[in-house]
């Protein structure tokens, strides 16, 4: 789950096409792509040092752009500029072939990002390898990608490649390109309601629309949003959108419109003036008189229900178990498991006989998935006799827990992992399908591919901005902004060293310390998760031997345990209090009410001492620690924090 690539949100629709095959493409919209104008370097800004445009490098034996280095610290990189057009969405990429890098997890890198007026950059979308590849290709990798609509401030932007920092090698790059896609201001429709379905007592229902509209062409203010529905009278109804902007829309229908059964929900975007539908999506929902009665469920406030009642799934990735690693497991305050690998019912079996509840790791029937878990399936019909079969064996099991169905993937097999998400709600209405990604802004994308999320922030021993604490709840925050909250959260805190992936870093690395590992998981559920997944037991049992393992495994375990001395509190469905003053920056705060006590979690996003005071709702008489410390009342009954790095609290308040 060590990703490490990046991109940005792609438009959904736009995806079904853009990794079409490449026959008949449209003209290159960029100068000089090959290399094979008479000034080799026309059009291209090209680093002094690192960088050479060689003959006989490229494919075919023509001009290649060729990256040597042999110094680390070295860090350059070429580009080609074009005029970006605001609201535009661009498709690009290049060949790449590698002839000397010092690990195969170190890739390189195809970008395409853009700039304002003044030159300030905006923001970048990332290209990765494709599934097309011909094996007869010489080495040489196709890569793709695609941008979202891009802003309005946006006036220039630059394809570009590089290698990552501090390595050493030899790559070469060849026959880049640029496509300028159709305008398409209509992408997805999601609703609030769990898989879709909702009864007639479930109040207001949302539907949000993910919307790429240039204000340029067409200025927000002149447009409507409609959702139209079959209402329970039968006629045809139309609501206007309550919230419109360039980027999304969302309108609010209750639940007692809909007629009963299944329908298709539309969305329409609409020209006020002249009436005129600039786009349009549209969504299978179903509404029933009573609430279906599900095995595992999402409910409306993110918790998980398991038989009805709430559950807060405390787990851990693993591989296939031993029994020996059964026993160690069984020691541990855990619930839930996510296993790699193919899950049989047997495997079930074993984790049912230790009480805990099981993920079944389905990547691989997923038809065109070629990234971390290749699948073998070509078509969505083969993909769904592959599930249909899966599921007779393990979807009814005891243990079973829900699909995963993705692990980091990029944003191009989303129409793939769209149809297969559709499918099981459809074929398993009983368990929910769980996505995992190291990119909040692709969450946007993914959106219509879960229903459950988790953030996998790794910090500890991390590169750049990725070694920041404070990333864990600024991802989950974020995620948890782009499904509108929408989705049920299991968020996965780190417990490894980079250095068992990252051999030639491991002199710099280390495996969290308990404080890191406390401090990493309360931001994450002051940031909503509802549940938890630790990353990872197989890798703790596969490095780390005797004392080592020991010492970090009792680590993990206390975090675990005090969570779930708390789970009660976490899962209330009760009004919590809503605090005022919180410096954002410093501190995430989470509030709970249960059994009518107030609850506050506050929890140090620094590694920084923070002071702070927390205007009460309330004047509260009277505080309890239940964890952690460093917070206290005030004399007018507010709460002043004052927190050493790492520091966090759950603190019970009385009146």
């Amino acid at each position: 789950m060590c990703g490490r690539l990046w991109a940005v949100a792609l438009a959904l629709t736009a995806l079904t096409t853009a990794f079409a095959a490449h026959t008949a493409e449209p003209k290159n919209a960029l100068a000089n792509p090959g290399f094979e104008n008479a000034n080799a370097k026309e059009g291209w800004d090209l680093p002094s040092v690192g960088w050479k445009i060689l003959p006989g490098e490229g494919r075919g034996g023509s001009n290649g752009l060729v990256w040597e280095c042999a110094d680390p610290k070295q860090y350059t990189f070429p580009r080609v500029k074009f005029r970006a057009e605001p609201g535009g969405v661009y498709r690009f990429g290049a060949y790449v072939k590698v002839d000397r890098l010092p690990e195969e997890k170190n890739r390189p890198e195809v970008s395409l990002d853009w700039s304002d007026a003044n030159g300030k950059w905006l923001s970048a979308a990332g290209a990765q390898p494709v599934a097309d590849n011909d094996p007869k290709a010489d080495g040489w990798v196709r890569y793709e990608g695609q941008t979202p609509p891009l802003p309005a401030k946006a006036a220039s932007a630059n394809v570009l490649c590089y290698l990552p920092r501090g390595l050493v090698g030899r790559v070469r790059f060849d026959d880049f390109w640029l496509h300028p896609l159709p305008e398409r201001p209509v992408d997805y429709l999601q609703c609030s309601a769990y898989k879709n379905e909702f009864a007639r007592n479930d109040g207001p229902i949302r539907f949000i629309t993910l919307l790429h509209v240039n204000p340029l062409k067409n200025p927000v203010e002149e447009l409507r949003g409609e959702l139209v529905f079959q209402g329970r009278d039968g006629a045809r109804q139309i609501v206007e959108a309550n919230v419109l902007d360039i980027e999304h829309a969302e309108t609010t229908v209750d639940a007692e419109r809909f007629t009963e059964g299944a329908q298709s929900v539309v969305f329409r975007l609409v020209r006020r003036a002249d009436g005129d539908v600039l786009g349009s999506t549209d969504l299978k929902v179903r509404c029933t008189e009573t609430p279906r009665k599900r095995r595992v469920a999402i409910d409306a406030k993110g918790r998980t229900l398991l038989d009805g009642k709430p559950f807060f799934p405390i787990g851990l990735y693993t591989g296939r178990m031993s029994d020996e690693d059964l026993v160690v497991w069984k020691k541990g305050p855990f619930n839930f498991a996510m296993q790699y690998g193919e899950v049989s019912a047997q495997d079930l079996d074993r984790w049912q006989s230790i009480g805990v509840y099981a993920a079944a790791d389905v990547r691989k029937l997923i038809y065109g998935y070629d990234y971390s878990a290749k699948s073998p399936y070509k078509t969505f019909a083969e993909s769904q006799a592959a599930f249909r079969k899966k599921f007779e064996e393990i979807g009814r099991h005891p243990a079973f827990f829900a699909w995963y169905l993705v692990d980091e993937v990029p944003v191009r097999f989303v129409p793939n992992i769209r149809a297969v998400n559709e499918f099981l709600h459809e074929l398993d209405p009983d368990h929910p399908t769980y996505t995992v990604t190291d990119k909040p802004k692709d969450v946007q994308a993914l959106l219509p591919c879960f229903d459950v999320l988790g953030i996998d922030p790794y910090p500890i021993g991390n590169r750049g901005a990725r070694a920041d604490i404070s990333i864990c709840s600024g991802w989950a925050n974020e995620a948890r902004g782009y499904t509108f909250g929408m989705r049920g959260m299991w968020h996965v805190p780190q417990t490894f060293n980079w250095g068992w992936y990252r051999p030639q870093e491991a002199a710099d690395t280390r495996m969290p310390s308990r404080a890191e590992i406390a401090n990493m998981t309360w931001q994450l559920v002051a940031a909503g998760a509802n549940g938890l997944c630790s990353y990872a037991f197989h890798a703790m049992r596969k490095n780390l031997k005797g004392e080592a393992f020991d010492k970090a495994w009792a680590d993990v375990c206390a975090v675990a345990l005090d969570v779930k001395s708390v789970e009660a509190v976490l899962l209330s469905d009760e009004v919590p209090p809503a605090f005022g003053g919180i410096p954002e920056k410093a501190l995430v705060v989470r509030t709970c009410r249960q059994g009518g006590k107030d609850w506050v979690l506050v929890a140090n996003r620094t590694m920084a001492p923070v002071k702070a005071t927390l205007e009460s709702p309330r004047r509260y008489a009277s505080l309890r620690t239940a964890l952690g410390g460093g917070v206290a009342l005030s004399a007018v009954g507010d709460l002043t924090v004052d927190f050493q790095p790492l520091g966090y609290a759950f603190v019970e308040l009385g009146m």
